[in-house]
């Protein structure tokens, strides 16, 4: 595994890795997620980085589709994926194939979720060769 490994806290509800000198306890039945080297290097000022590429990337064609576009750079760097190929996912059609093939209550936007569920039935390899196709075409 790449990265640093991080469950939400039980205390903070914040990343262990920025709470652990708060000397708070990790909530053992969360689940784990590795975050990218490049990413996991910005410790504290993650949800600054979040709202920075969310802010960045807001005129993605996908972007007002989203309940939370910040949660979708959440999803994404979540799993592991860098700050570019980040980017790269909300720009792509990726969004747009992740909303179409939401099943649940279709109330106009389309929670973060779907993009999670999405990236995680694919798969790295998949999505960095979907992201390769799309931009191979031009799209």
């Amino acid at each position: 595994m790449r990265g640093r490994v991080w469950a939400r806290c039980a205390t903070c509800k914040k990343a262990t890795y920025i709470c652990a000198k708060q000397g708070c306890k990790p909530n053992e039945k969360a689940s784990t997620r590795t975050l990218h080297p490049e990413v996991a290097a910005f410790g504290p000022l993650l949800n600054e980085v979040v709202a920075n590429i969310a802010e960045a990337t807001s005129d993605a064609f996908s972007a007002d589709a989203y309940r939370s576009w910040p949660a979708c750079v959440k999803v994404c760097l979540e799993r592991g994926y860098s700050l570019w190929e980040t980017e790269d996912i909300l720009r792509s059609k990726i969004t747009r194939w992740a909303r179409d093939a939401y099943d649940g209550p279709d109330n106009g936007r389309v929670p973060a979720k779907a993009l999670a569920a999405w990236l995680d039935k694919r798969g790295r390899e998949n999505v960095a060769a979907m992201l390769e196709w799309t931009e191979r075409r031009g799209e």
